[in-house]
């Protein structure tokens, strides 16, 4: 039995995100305490490249069809952002600019991953 080909399931996500979604940007906080100078100041985040995404309250996103375990997994997220599978690596993220130059952070990431290839992600934020 061949496997089934999500390409065409994640270009649709792709083409709704693309059309109704906003710019946003991703950083990693670098966690690393410089030991010669541990009071100094963090290093700036690194941004990068904008990419679309949709928000929703985290009680649209049951009605949006997600799982009862992404739907408990965001419960506690101010926003959740609905975004395309993409180069970044959403997991590893911390912090989420908005277009305006607000900033979340980036608390849960579920994806929706009916076989082997993500679909889409959900991103539980909340702002600091």
């Amino acid at each position: 039995m061949a496997e089934y080909d999500y390409s065409e399931d994640i270009a649709d996500v792709i083409e709704a995100v693309d059309e109704y979604g906003r710019l946003v940007m991703f950083a990693k906080s670098d966690s690393t305490v410089d030991k010669s100078n541990p009071l100094a100041a963090p290093a700036p985040l690194a941004w990068s490249s904008p990419v679309k995404c949709v928000f929703v309250a985290p009680g649209g996103v049951t009605s949006l069809g997600a799982s009862a375990a992404v739907s408990q997994l965001v419960k506690d997220c101010e926003q959740v952002a609905i975004i395309a599978p993409s180069a970044i690596d959403y997991e590893a993220m911390t912090h989420v600019m908005d277009f305006d130059n607000s900033v979340w952070t980036l608390t849960r990431v579920a994806k929706l991953m009916p076989g082997n290839v993500p679909v889409l992600y959900y991103l539980g934020v909340n702002r600091p």
